[in-house]
């Protein structure tokens, strides 16, 4: 009989372990709408990590919705409006727009980190942007769970969605309150940025301590002048992703990938579903 027991517990203590290991997902139901889920995710893991969290339960909420929720929305997206946005006003290159001595320094940096593959002198990109996309470019062992997704849709003919616009995400991130190039290498280095995310961003999944992901140095976070200037961003940013998700809500059953920081924290994507009265339950 202790025997028997024993096996028992030991299954209760394997089953709960590998829950903990799973990627953070919640249910979605509300009257007279299907049943969807929401799934917090990140970009920062290798595939291998990838699959130690990913659930044959997560796999079959995936397989029983109607519709694919990505957090780009590539239906709408209209290239040559984020192209006027991204891109210096004046059509010029980055060396003529910025000081010589911030524009030397600026180019050197990203030369040490692309070991001078990126052909810096004929872009025309406002530079933020440009810092933006080198900050949160992945390192190559990452694993793109959006697109693993996406491979995965496609066969069943699921409905393709995103909750964000490429000319909407950066029209965002044109607001006065977001520190300039000037302000951000005037305290660090572009390397030492980048190190202190990845290193972060790894030490967060490796503890899985999404729920404070808040804590953990993000690339979004270097952005802003103050606490309250992002806090104010997020909170308009995640209600008017919140009321985009609600739209697909409203029409299929969806499975939801977001990444783990648009859900946790004040004022979080789930927080304005629930205001919306939606039930958001955490299965794990």
């Amino acid at each position: 009989m202790n025997y028997y027991i024993y096996i028992l517990y030991a299954l209760l203590v394997f089953t709960g372990c590998s829950r903990n290991k799973e990627f953070p997902i919640w249910k979605i139901s509300k009257d007279d709408i299907p049943t969807s889920y929401l799934m917090a995710s990140t970009e920062y893991l290798t595939k291998e990590e990838v699959n130690e969290r990913l659930s044959d339960r997560i796999i079959a909420f995936f397989d029983s919705c109607k519709t694919y929720v990505s957090f780009w929305d590539l239906t709408h997206s209209k290239l040559s409006e984020t192209s006027s946005l991204i891109e210096n006003d004046s059509g010029k290159f980055l060396s003529e727009t910025m000081p010589h001595d911030l524009y030397t320094s600026f180019k050197t940096q990203l030369s040490n980190i692309y070991h001078e593959k990126l052909p810096i002198d004929s872009i025309k990109m406002k530079p933020q942007f440009l810092l933006f996309d080198v900050l949160n470019k992945k390192p190559e062992t990452a694993y793109s769970i959006d697109n693993m997704w996406f491979k995965k849709a496609m066969p069943s003919f699921k409905n393709l969605e995103g909750v964000i616009t490429f000319q909407d995400y950066y029209k965002s991130l044109n607001m006065p309150f977001i520190k300039t190039l000037q302000e951000l290498l005037a305290k660090d280095s572009i390397h030492n940025l980048k190190t202190n995310i990845l290193n972060d961003q790894t030490r967060l999944w490796s503890s899985d301590d999404v729920k404070n992901i808040k804590n953990y140095t993000h690339p979004n976070d270097i952005y802003f002048t103050s606490i309250n200037e992002k806090n104010r961003y997020y909170e308009w940013f995640n209600q008017s992703v919140a009321d985009n998700i609600c739209l697909h809500l409203n029409k299929n059953s969806c499975f939801i990938n977001l990444d783990a920081y648009y859900l946790f924290g004040k004022n979080n994507i789930r927080d304005f579903l629930l205001l919306k009265g939606y039930q958001v339950t955490q299965l794990n």
